[in-house]
């Protein structure tokens, strides 16, 4: 089995099980052990498979390659509008968790593009207040910290890590999206009742 066919064979899930959205990550990069190789087709075949399914890509943007990628692909038509896109800051190996980073790679993505800002490990934190202060949206969760605070004595939640940004939210006056408005931001389908 091709790695193409590997990697996509999620997307052929039907029913119930169907995805809205599948995650498209961008480029190859380095974690702290281990390398994730994302071959130039593989991108391509990957994205192409899921805008003929209907399926939003979750752009996942770690670095500027990535960024201007995503350009690249909606010219070829291989994605389409409306776009999404985390950008997730701070790896060992991939752009840094600071401001200058985050603009730079906000500005790299196509106009329009709706993105949310996430960080890993222990700049989760500062990088979602960060994208709420400049107007983006944020990725939170488990699979990116598994920490509530930076000493690590405080183990994380899914729900404790939300409510800390709706917390965030809330001081900085941005309302939280309800996910009926979520899903047409994304120009999703609504939930079947």
């Amino acid at each position: 089995m091709s790695d193409l066919a590997k990697r996509g064979d999620v997307l052929d899930l039907d029913g119930d099980a169907r995805p809205d959205m599948a995650s498209l990550t961008l480029g190859s990069m380095n974690f702290r052990t281990q390398a994730s190789i994302n071959a130039p087709q593989t991108i391509v075949g990957l994205a192409e498979e899921m805008t003929d399914r209907g399926i939003r890509p979750e752009l996942e943007i770690f670095d500027s390659g990535m960024a201007y990628l995503a350009g690249e692909l909606l010219h070829r038509r291989a994605i389409e509008e409306p776009l999404y896109a985390n950008v997730i800051l701070g790896g060992p190996n991939t752009a840094p968790a600071t401001a200058g980073a985050l603009t730079h790679l906000v500005g790299a993505l196509p106009f329009g593009t709706t993105w949310a800002a996430g960080g890993l490990g222990v700049f989760q934190l500062a990088m979602n207040g960060l994208g709420l202060l400049v107007g983006g949206h944020v990725r939170t969760g488990l699979e990116d910290n598994l920490w509530m605070d930076a000493q690590r004595k405080n183990a994380a939640t899914n729900v404790k890590l939300v409510e800390r940004v709706v917390q965030l939210a809330q001081i900085v006056g941005r309302p939280v999206s309800t996910p009926s408005e979520t899903r047409a931001r994304l120009g999703l389908a609504p939930m079947a009742r």
